[in-house]
């Protein structure tokens, strides 16, 4: 009876270890990470025409997102926001409103907005 419950112990540790470690692995979709220097958001978001059509990877927490694929999110810094274009990574993602988000592309504007066309998108839980 002492082996069982040994037994069962064990094998209760081993699912509640395997089941965090998979809640708090890190989620990453597109094209692998080239480099690990980040660029701040701020630095983005007020100095644009610093970093127009160079790889930037950037991070910060997603405070919107696309209701039905996902395919776009915001990053802010204040008041200002940095639409995050995801259409090249996955034409749909599951909902990370809350997730901090580190994303490597280059900042474009389109139509007079700045957006951030990524190539890769990695999520964290906050």
């Amino acid at each position: 009876m002492r082996n069982i419950i040994i037994l069962c112990s064990v094998l209760g540790i081993a699912i509640l270890a395997t089941t965090v470690g998979l809640m708090i692995r890190p989620e990453r979709y597109g094209e692998p990470f080239t480099s690990d220097v980040v660029t701040p958001l701020a630095s983005v978001i007020t100095e644009p025409d610093t970093y127009l059509d160079k790889p930037l990877l950037i991070e910060g927490i997603v405070t919107r997102q696309c209701a039905l694929t996902g395919c776009f999110f915001f990053f802010a810094v204040g008041e200002q926001r940095l639409r995050i274009e995801l259409s090249e990574v996955a034409p749909s993602l599951p909902q990370r409103k809350g997730y901090r988000a580190r994303v490597a592309g280059t900042l474009q504007r389109q139509s007079g907005s700045l957006v951030f066309n990524a190539k890769s998108v990695q999520f964290f839980r906050r």
